[in-house]
């Protein structure tokens, strides 16, 4: 290949790769990361400020819960709301969700404020997202009322795929 053909590919590549920054990201099945807001969360949610998670274990325990499920998303996070729009919206879902775990929703970067682990533990809701490895969104976690993990779940979740790890979980607990 003569050099005008390899400088010709770098500038159509330059190029491309210019326009998909300048256009945005591909549509991948529908979804537009432009459309998307801070996630909101089903009404059955708690929705205080998530600031512990010994506290939300406990009130889950007080209320024969198996535990808690902690929903971590991102501001204009496309997959966080196609997620409570079709998985956590599905009546059959979000019944079997109720009935066995406390739901609490986690911004992972836009939550500034200090919060306690399930050990009591004092530490910024960023750190413990981080502690929790959930750097991708939406990334779900479910703890049992001893505090420990019991299932991490990462990336959107079908209404019929979410609700067989349900049905898995809570029939193993």
């Amino acid at each position: 290949m003569n050099r005008s053909n390899k400088q010709f590919k770098r500038y159509t590549l330059f190029i491309l790769l210019l326009l998909t920054t300048l256009l945005g990201t591909a549509q991948v099945a529908g979804f537009n990361n432009r459309e998307a807001g801070a996630s909101i969360y089903p009404g059955w949610f708690d929705h205080k400020p998530f600031t512990s998670l010994a506290d939300n274990l406990d009130q889950a325990e007080r209320e024969g819960k198996l535990g808690v499920m902690v929903l971590f998303s991102t501001a204009e996070c496309t997959y966080c709301d196609e997620f409570i729009r079709s998985s956590l919206s599905n009546p059959a879902v979000a019944a079997t969700v109720q009935k066995h775990f406390r739901a609490v929703g986690m911004e992972i970067f836009a939550d500034p404020h200090t919060m306690n682990d399930a050990s009591g533990t004092v530490r910024y809701s960023s750190e413990f997202a981080r502690q929790e490895s959930s750097g991708y969104s939406p990334t779900i976690v479910f703890y049992g009322s001893d505090g420990k993990r019991i299932l991490r779940l990462v990336g959107y979740q079908s209404p019929e795929r979410f609700r067989r790890i349900l049905d898995n979980i809570t029939g193993k607990l």
